[in-house]
Parts: structure tokens; sequence; C-alpha cells
């Protein structure tokens, strides 16, 4: 009864894929061509999965305990250094790690005076490519573009350019490169900067259209401005206040769009 039954079936096709991640080569025309590309897909992912490497466990090590595996290299060597704390933080504490410990631990060091009971602590250091600007400067041109957010300029990135580069000038003027010096601004370190303070692209028209969350405080000292001018001018006649800012009229060509914080 068996082999009458197996007389209706034959073997299945191998050179099909079954994955359901990739096109099913029997419900296509080009059948053979199907069956090709799935099968350079699939090795390609293969070979791509087998370079690929799970990256362990993150240690985090507080920075006291930095400051003891700085030193312990200073007066031990980075290898006996090490050895030793990979065995007491129970992790794999690399010899690179340990040279970089040190390294900082010299340099607070230097900052207390050579006494190595006051360093009891290396601060972290900062991830990521630095800064063009530095932190200080970076951190003007940011204030300076929240200002003209503030006073309703309407931002872009050639206004965040020009602003950058008079925050500069203002500091130093031979640091920019038309001068000869090493700082060099243009769109892109823009759009990087504006990545990293959340800002985005909106139609300038959008967010005008909202009120302010103080708007009662701006509407009060608004109102009370008006009445300060009319007692100190004694003008009594309220025909003589005249409201000249109902349309706004552009002196020069500007942009519709704007920049603001993502979220706001």
């Amino acid at each position: 009864m068996q082999r009458s039954i197996l007389k209706y079936f034959k073997a299945a096709d191998q050179s099909i894929s079954t994955d359901p991640r990739y096109p099913n080569p029997a419900m296509q025309e080009d059948r053979e061509a199907f069956i090709t590309a799935n099968k350079l897909v699939r090795k390609v992912e293969n070979q791509e999965s087998s370079r690929k490497r799970p990256r362990g466990a993150y240690n985090i090590i507080d920075p006291a305990m930095k400051a003891k595996i700085g030193r312990f290299a200073a007066e031990n060597g980075n290898i006996h250094a090490a050895r030793k704390f990979s065995q007491d933080l129970n992790i794999k504490l690399a010899e690179s790690t340990v040279r970089e410990y040190k390294k900082q631990y010299y340099k607070q060091l230097k900052l207390h005076d050579g006494d190595p009971g006051s360093v009891l602590a290396l601060p972290d250091g900062n991830r990521g490519r630095p800064l063009l600007l530095g932190k200080d400067l970076d951190d003007k041109v940011a204030n300076y573009v929240k200002h003209l957010r503030a006073e309703g300029c309407p931002v872009n990135r050639t206004i965040v350019l020009a602003g950058a580069k008079g925050i500069v000038m203002a500091q130093d003027n031979s640091l920019l490169s038309e001068n000869g010096g090493p700082v060099q601004l243009g769109l892109k370190w823009v759009e990087s900067f504006l990545s990293r303070r959340g800002y985005v692209k909106r139609k300038g028209t959008k967010a005008a259209r909202k009120l302010p969350p103080d708007f009662e405080f701006v509407e009060k000292t608004f109102i009370q401005r008006i009445r300060d001018t009319c007692h100190k001018h004694r003008i009594a006649d309220a025909s003589m206040i005249v409201n000249i800012d109902e349309t706004g009229v552009k002196l020069m060509p500007t942009s519709q769009w704007t920049l603001n914080e993502a979220g706001t």
C-alpha cells in the first residue's frame, strides 16, 4: 500500500530555497535566475555573519578604581597591574587600558603638585571626535543660536555659519582658515553642529502660529509698556495710540525655512 501511494509523489527540488527571507523561485517565471540569485545572496550573508564576532560586555570601572589602577601601574608596571586587577575585579583588563589609566594618573598627579594621596579619581574622558572649536567656543555658538531663536530671527545653516565665524573672530581672528589658522568652518561643520545640538529643519511660518509658553507674561509686559509710554508723554486720547505692527514687511529676501530644537 505504501509503495502505491509514493508513486504519486516526486522528490522535492533541493535547489529551490524554502527560506522565507528569499523569493520563492517556484512562484517566478524566471525560475533559474531566482535560484542562482538566492544562492549568491545566501553565500554573502553567511560570509558576513562569519566575519562578525559578538562584542564582549563592556567593563564599567568607576573613576576611583581607575585612579588606583593608574597609581599601581605607575609604581609596579602596566603588565603587573593588568594581571592584578583582572584577578581582583574578575574582568579581562587589557594592558593598553592600564597604560591609558597610568597616563591619566600622571596628568592628575601634576595638577596635585605630585601628591599621590590627592589623586582619588580619574575624570572620564570625552568619547568621539574632538570638537573643532573646542567645548568653550562650541557652547558659545550654541548660546548665540539659542538667542537668535528667542528673538524670532529665522535661523538657517548660512546664519549659523556666519554666527559661528563671528564668535571665533571675537575670540581670536587668527584661528580661521581664511586668516591662516587651523579652523575651517563650512556647511558640513554646520550640519554636524546642528545635529549634535538637536536642531531640525522646519517651515518658518509653522512655529509662529503657536503661542509661546510665556505668552501671558509677554502680553502683560506689552500692555504695561503702552501705559508707561502714555503716562510719560501725557497721552490721554486713545485715538493717538496706533499699532503699526500688524503686518511684517521684509526689507530683504529671506528663506521660508528655519531651524528649531527637535520636539519643540
